[in-house]
């Protein structure tokens, strides 16, 4: 049972992260979901390391236009 409710929860944040991505896309453009998923990817490779080098993840982040950090954070916490 609890396998299929892993599972099942799996499918529902799949769901959620999709539909988040079609709206900042929609909203802010495909070239601003791609910089949120650089980022997102290179903060999960550094969570995953054994020693991780966040260079590239900080220059992404630092490499941000100001307009674009507060959406940006938006993205990873969706309270507006």
């Amino acid at each position: 049972m609890s396998v299929n409710l892993h599972e099942a929860l799996r499918d529902d944040v799949r769901m959620l992260g999709d539909s988040l991505g079609r709206t900042i896309a929609a909203d802010l453009g495909e070239a601003f979901l791609q910089r949120v998923e650089t980022i997102r990817q290179l903060a999960k490779e550094g969570r995953s390391a054994a020693k991780p080098d966040h260079e590239e993840l900080l220059s992404a982040i630092e490499s941000l236009d100001k307009e674009d950090v507060l959406p940006l954070a938006r993205a990873f916490y969706p309270i507006s």
